[in-house]
């Protein structure tokens, strides 16, 4: 496979890559939609989603 020069993503580690694929913004509009931090203690939904990948 080549190097993906459009997205800025050559030289980077795999788990860079994976975390730029998947945008913030669209994880933080589904969390406020569903309020689902809305108890959390520890760890936010985007915290938990790194440490699960």
């Amino acid at each position: 496979m080549g190097k993906d020069r459009e997205k800025k993503l050559f030289g980077q580690p795999i788990f860079n890559q994976i975390l730029k694929m998947s945008p913030r913004e669209a994880v933080n509009k589904i969390v406020l939609e569903e309020q689902s931090d809305r108890y959390y203690k520890s760890f936010s939904v985007w915290n938990e989603l790194v440490s699960l990948l």
